[in-house]
């Protein structure tokens, strides 16, 4: 079991982007769960609230989209915050 991190009365952020870019020549497979699997790792180990974390997909045209708005609105911190933002997709512009 571990510790209570000793940032968890802190307002902390996270915003994690899954790009996999479906039913395109660049499909990729798996970044989903990398995603889901960050998310655990900074509540589990790093003390982050669950709330304060913001998972953008590219699975469900319902939902937000990883824009590069809503990436920015989604990952701002501000003083006395940690702010984490984590990327999985390809790196073109």
């Amino acid at each position: 079991m571990l510790a209570a991190s000793p940032f968890s009365s802190r307002r902390d952020n996270g915003a994690l982007v899954g790009v996999n870019y479906r039913c395109t020549e660049g499909e990729l497979k798996g970044y989903y769960n990398d995603g889901a699997r960050m998310r655990r790792c900074l509540v589990d180990r790093f003390g982050f609230d669950e709330a304060g974390i913001r998972v953008l997909l590219d699975a469900d045209p319902a939902k937000p989209q990883p824009t590069g708005a809503n990436i920015r609105r989604n990952s701002s911190g501000s003083s006395g915050t940690r702010s984490f933002f984590h990327f999985n997709g390809h790196g073109l512009r």
